[in-house]
């Protein structure tokens, strides 16, 4: 489940509702602005499975999987620039998406 809804105002929401609830990606939830995220590797929620910042559908994930051997992701809001450092995790096998 997710808790974010597009006539909801950011003032309006509580702690756990930010960090408890997973968005869905494949919903956009405002016109105006971005839902920026981690905690969900982008490896799972890209097509691709590629551990790069995700920006679709108003989203911008940054968690590109460095637990997991991957990378550490930075992005910058006002120039729309990532940034990528190497992890220094050894590679952990991904599960599959279901």
């Amino acid at each position: 489940p997710n808790n974010f809804e597009p006539d909801k105002e950011l003032e309006d929401y509580h702690f756990s509702d930010l960090t408890l609830y997973r968005p869905d990606y494949s919903k956009r939830y405002y016109d105006d602005k971005y839902v920026v995220t981690g905690h969900t590797p982008t490896f799972k929620i890209r097509e691709d499975g590629q551990p790069l910042i995700y920006e679709e559908n108003g989203h911008i994930a940054i968690d590109c999987g460095c637990i997991y051997g991957m990378k550490l992701a930075a992005y910058c809001l006002d120039t729309q620039q990532a940034f990528y450092v190497d992890s220094l995790q050894p590679p952990k096998k991904k599960k599959e998406k279901k």
